[in-house]
């Protein structure tokens, strides 16, 4: 029996199905399989055991479960029978995993439907913003909390790549350290996405469902607002692009984005980048242009985010040539 038949028959006994075919869609750290039965078009999503305690992903189902329940548009997540989380093994590995319900809908592409997907995904997170607070406190670990990052900046090789790209994390690391307390400034409380990026998320032409909610916290929703301009920041599109995408983000959200544009906003953008760094670190193998990208990008930031810099010139700096 090889690796994926071993999965599908563990799956079938733990949720009691009837599994018709399985086939894996996303093969990296963590690996997504598209699941078909008699009547349902289902997702897997699993995560390494060696990365992610039981208590981190009974609370991404926990949590996911109470979204649902308050918003119809949104991913659906199955229980096992057992109701304990079970561990699969799947090529000599160790993983939890969720099963969901399959979602319709496109992957990110830009102005794609009859509304701007950007549009559309600063919709989709107002709404979760205002969500009501659910009564269960987060689990201990956060990818939003620098300290909580760094403790897991592990040493998987000492090659030359590694050893500098763990240096660009220090330099990182220490200039947050020195601006971090801006963040406790008018802090909110609300479920927040946690890796708030257009890539996390389907689209139709009139609506966003969110998915991957494996950093979701009950926190303040500031961070995913920086999340965005983190990516945007990244990402291939031109000023003038990064601007109209802005602008529609915006409107999707509405006013109240406003008041999630502080202090902090620098702090947190700079958190993000951290969190990238450390995943680059732990999981991918270093080369010269990957390297060089995170450096760039490093730099850029920290040159461009100063402590004297103020809200209202955030975009311009970080966005102009």
């Amino acid at each position: 029996m090889n690796s994926l038949d071993s999965l599908m028959r563990s799956i079938s006994e733990a949720y009691d199905l009837h599994i018709k075919h399985m086939e894996l869609i996303y093969d990296a750290v963590n690996k997504i399989f598209r699941i078909t039965n008699d009547n349902d078009s289902l997702i897997l999503k699993i995560f390494n055991k060696r990365d992610h305690s039981k208590q981190r992903i009974s609370f991404e189902r926990k949590i996911t479960s109470y979204i649902s329940s308050h918003q119809p548009n949104s991913i659906n997540p199955i229980l096992a029978k057992a109701q304990i989380e079970k561990t699969y093994l799947y090529e000599n590995q160790f993983y939890y995993g969720i099963l969901t319900r399959e979602c319709t809908g496109n992957p990110y592409l830009k102005n794609a439907g009859a509304l701007s997907d950007d549009y559309l995904f600063g919709q989709a997170l107002f709404t979760l913003h205002h969500i009501p607070p659910p009564p269960f406190r987060n689990p201990k670990h956060d990818t939003s909390n620098v300290k909580h990052l760094i403790s897991k900046l592990g040493s998987p090789n000492r090659s030359q790549k590694t050893i500098q790209l763990k240096e660009i994390i220090q330099t990182l690391h220490n200039d947050i350290n020195l601006t971090t307390l801006s963040h406790t400034e008018c802090m909110m409380r609300c479920i927040s996405h946690g890796d708030a990026w257009p890539g996390n998320a389907l689209y139709s032409s009139n609506a966003c469902t969110l998915i991957d909610f494996e950093h979701t916290r009950i926190s303040d929703p500031a961070f995913d607002v920086a999340t965005f301009i983190w990516w945007l920041t990244g990402s291939e599109h031109t000023e003038l692009e990064k601007l109209k995408s802005w602008k529609k983000f915006i409107n999707g959200y509405g006013e109240s984005i406003k008041q999630l544009i502080n202090n902090s906003t620098p702090t947190l953008i700079k958190t993000n980048q951290l969190r990238s760094l450390i995943f680059l670190h732990n999981n991918i193998i270093i080369n010269k242009e990957i390297l060089e990208y995170a450096q760039h990008q490093t730099f850029h930031l920290l040159d461009k985010l100063t402590p004297h810099l103020k809200s209202e010139h955030l975009l311009e700096a970080l966005w102009k040539k």
